[in-house]
This record gives C-alpha cells, structure tokens and sequence, in this order.
C-alpha cells in the first residue's frame, strides 16, 4: 500500500460535543473555554446556545469533508469520502482499523492508540439532552456517523481516483 493514507474519524456529533464540553472544564490549557465552562456543569454548558458552539452544530463533520464544493449532507461528505480517502472510521471501529494499519506495516507494530477518554459521552442522560439540542443542527452528521456505523470502516489498496 503507498503511502500517505489519507483518512478521517467520523464521530457521533453529540458524543464529540460531549466530550468538548467534559475536556473544556477538565483542561486549563482550553483558557477561554475551560474558564467560561469550569463553574457549569456540564447539563448548563449543554443548555448553551448552539451558536456557542459552531465547531459542533451546522453538520460541521460533513462540511469539513466535503469542503465548499457541496452541500454539507452525508450523501455529499459520502461522495467525498469515496473520492478522496482511503480510510474512513467511527470512533466506535478505530481500534478495528488501526489494527488493519498495522496488519499492513503503515503503523509501526509497537505503535498503541492514546487513551480516549469517553466516560460523560456514554452518559445516558447527558446524551439525551445533546441529542435534542443538536437534533436539528447536526442531522446531517449524526446520518453520516450511521451510514459508516452500517457500511463498517474504509480502508482501500490503492488511492481513491481523484
């Protein structure tokens, strides 16, 4: 297989703002952030406007794969993903994938995956009200996190016609 691989993870979007919200209070070298969300719990940060946080609403996951050249849907980010990248994941299938990296020598064999920490993103509740904070504004990355939970991870021989 040539190198470079060209990949991405697509994760669940309201898990990823979970997790912002859960390392923003728990890292102080997220400054800004981190003092305006450290006093909140994390249900008060979730209640925050959407438009506090552009990097998690408006299909973000599908706008910075398919660029400024579509829509962001998941049928465009899909197509992107299909031209562009020879490995696409979830979250929930990395280790699956890094281990196919490895099987096929693009990952050092001693190489290891950091540590992810995911404990306030499987918080039932917490997801609950995400969800329904983002249900509008994330529709499309949320379709995309499925379409690739159904499909399974990418991981293709050659570059992808470009």
């Amino acid at each position: 297989m040539a190198l470079p691989v060209r990949m991405t993870v697509v994760r669940d979007p309201v898990e990823r703002l979970v997790s912002f919200l859960h390392d923003a209070r728990a890292v102080p070298a997220l400054k800004a952030w981190h003092h305006k969300l450290t006093p909140l719990s994390l249900e008060v940060g979730l209640a925050l406007p959407v438009d506090v946080w552009p990097k998690y609403a408006q299909s973000s996951h599908c706008r910075a794969i398919a660029g400024d050249e579509d829509v962001p849907t998941a049928s465009s980010a899909r197509r992107a993903i299909d031209r562009r990248y020879r490995m696409v994941c979830t979250m929930k299938q990395l280790g699956e994938a890094f281990g196919a990296l490895k099987r096929r020598d693009l990952v050092a064999q001693e190489a290891t995956l950091p540590h992810i920490f995911t404990g306030p993103a499987h918080d039932a509740t917490l997801l609950a009200q995400a969800r329904q904070i983002l249900a509008e504004h994330a529709a499309e990355d949320a379709a995309l996190h499925r379409m690739l939970l159904q499909d399974g991870s990418i991981l293709r021989d050659s570059p992808p016609e470009v």
